[in-house]
């Protein structure tokens, strides 16, 4: 659709069949959880057809900072998450951090938009996928509550 990312219906699915191979196979597994910040005052400022081109571009910017392998899904209204298969902590975070910049970039002297990123990997102690997007949310959460157009990874307890 808008964004030229996967709906969250078929992330869903991807996600449940990616912990499944890590749990099985041992390969490290990251996710990245992304809100735009503040893209209400987008929508509302600039209308929602600005609000739709931010969301392409940055879409386009997920895509283009991930390997063929990885898969980015539009997860709600402005979330966008992306599932990075064999990538450890340091590496996802590096990716979301290249993702980060390159929006901030964009925008930077315009729309000024700019993104958090929350970043978890897959622990054998986690019980399904929905203990791995709680982790990326919480990161995200910590993103958001400490200033914004920032990466922070999960706590890795």
């Amino acid at each position: 659709g808008l964004t030229g990312l996967y709906s969250r219906e078929v992330f869903d699915q991807w996600l449940a069949k990616s912990v499944a191979e890590s749990e099985r196979y041992g390969d490290p597994l990251s996710l990245l959880m992304a809100d735009i910040d503040d893209f209400k005052a987008v929508n509302d400022m600039h209308g929602h057809q600005t609000g739709d081109g931010v969301l392409k571009h940055i879409g386009a910017d997920f895509l283009s900072n991930l390997r063929s392998a990885d898969f980015a899904a539009r997860y709600g209204g402005e979330e966008l998450v992306a599932v990075l298969p064999h990538t450890e902590g340091k590496s996802a975070v590096t990716v979301a951090e290249k993702i980060r910049s390159s929006v901030y970039q964009r925008f930077s002297g315009g729309l000024d938009v700019t993104i958090s990123i929350g970043v978890a990997c897959w622990r054998g102690d986690m019980n399904g996928p929905a203990d791995l997007l709680h982790a990326a949310d919480k990161a995200l959460y910590t993103a958001k509550e400490s200033g914004r157009n920032r990466v922070i990874m999960a706590d890795d307890r």
